[in-house]
């Protein structure tokens, strides 16, 4: 299962919370509704329940956005049933703390993968609006999440941040060798590209070294067997990351609270660099940044990439010499050309007009050459077409079910809160599944 919280512009409008619980209550064209429910409401008549949501919103003058929107999916082939929508609610408005509050959820169903849609209302009767989780309510979330899987049975996703111990506690899941999230940045790069990304790297490879470190030596020399360097960069540091198609800066920070520059000072004394000469820094090849990624699938769109950097790249070196050319034999007969005038003996104002009419000539000439060979580069930037990703790729060869499982993992891991289809998203009272 994944969870992402949907953010909406006008949480506390009457028109933005109304549209929300139309949508959700209506869904789209090509989406089933499987199952409706309400909680928390004085009435059991959807449009009263409607009103009740608006007035308690509008009342909360003090939070731009007291309705909160969630949408639970399953793993395509899960098919939740209506006690299990119920108990899902039931954790996450326990995890949330938000029993008691009026709450509309919608079971949707596609040809892929069954959501849930949770509109809750934060706000008290006074006004007051609950703060999930101090703030943080993507972890909170996700912790629910994690005690919905175990109850009922869902396999987790790759990238979940929690598990149930075997003792019954939320506890954070181990993510491997790492240990550390990595940014939105740099998930979007793996998105794209299905390597990982030099923060990834970096925790994996540089992190361990600077945790063990004893001297400053003992770290350059540990990170370059890794295929790393340690450098001074303003008032922090950053870890250079020696990537087989360049090099790769990461903020000494987010590869782990030890590595950085205040806390290596502090366990190994004043920054020292590199002494006795420039170590040898081996590059490294980034491996699949999912569990599921066939390294050879990787390896051939790695590949391809390069190839289509390298044929475009010729293309605009290829552009650019004719450009350097057709410049030079402009030049040259615009040389010969003054030449003959420079020839003429008499130089009155004749001479002087004719000459005033050449430099004119050979500068409208010029930005005329120059117009023109901007007009080819524009051409060849717009039949130029962005390098497909790698989850595209992926299905233009058709491998769906690897191109399917990189989408959810990626969505699994990530910062998972903004709308992108449609920003309202509604409520619903129960229909039989």
């Amino acid at each position: 299962m994944i969870v992402k919280r949907v953010s909406s512009r006008d949480g506390r409008g009457l028109a933005g919370v109304g549209a929300l619980i139309d949508y959700v209550r209506s869904g789209e064209a090509d989406e089933r509704i499987l199952y409706q429910g309400a909680r928390g409401f004085l009435s059991r008549d959807p449009e009263v329940q409607r009103a009740e949501m608006l007035a308690r919103a509008h009342g909360a003058l003090r939070s731009a956005q007291p309705v909160a929107h969630w949408v639970l999916s399953w793993r395509e082939g899960e098919q939740p049933d209506a006690r299990h929508v119920e108990e899902a609610v039931d954790v996450l408005l326990e995890e949330t703390g938000l029993r008691g509050h009026p709450v509309i959820h919608v079971l949707h169903g596609d040809t892929e993968n069954v959501h849930l849609h949770v509109v809750v209302n934060r706000a008290r009767p006074d006004g007051s609006v609950v703060k999930v989780n101090r703030g943080f309510d993507l972890e909170a979330l996700h912790r629910a999440l994690a005690r919905i899987e175990r109850l009922q049975g869902w396999e987790p996703e790759a990238g979940a941040r929690y598990e149930v111990a075997p003792d019954g506690v939320v506890v954070p899941r181990d993510r491997g060798a790492t240990g550390r999230r990595i940014s939105a940045r740099a998930r979007d790069i793996e998105r794209r590209t299905g390597a990982e990304s030099a923060e990834r790297l970096a925790q994996r490879l540089a992190r361990p070294v600077c945790r063990a470190a004893a001297s400053w030596q003992d770290l350059h020399q540990g990170l370059a067997a890794v295929g790393c360097r340690y450098e001074r960069r303003g008032q922090g540091a950053v870890i250079v990351v020696a990537l087989d198609t360049g090099e790769v800066a990461v903020k000494a920070s987010r590869v782990g609270r030890t590595c950085g520059f205040g806390r290596m000072q502090a366990r190994l004394g004043p920054y020292q660099p590199i002494t006795g000469g420039v170590l040898e820094v081996v590059p490294v090849t980034p491996g699949p940044a999912r569990t599921g990624i066939d390294p050879m699938v990787l390896e051939a769109y790695r590949a391809w990439r390069a190839d289509e950097r390298r044929r475009r790249a010729k293309a605009e070196a290829e552009l650019a010499e004719r450009e350097r050319l057709a410049l030079a034999e402009l030049a040259a007969h615009h040389r010969a050309e003054r030449d003959a005038l420079d020839k003429v003996p008499e130089r009155g104002m004749v001479w002087r007009i004719l000459r005033r009419v050449m430099v004119e000539g050979q500068a409208r000439a010029r930005a005329e050459l120059r117009a023109r060979w901007a007009e080819e580069r524009q051409r060849l930037s717009a039949r130029r077409q962005r390098l497909v990703d790698f989850e595209g790729w992926l299905r233009r060869q058709g491998l769906e079910e690897m191109a399917e499982r990189l989408r959810m993992a990626g969505a699994g891991e990530g910062r998972l809160g903004q709308a992108s289809d449609h920003d309202p998203e509604q409520p619903g009272m129960a229909l039989a599944l």
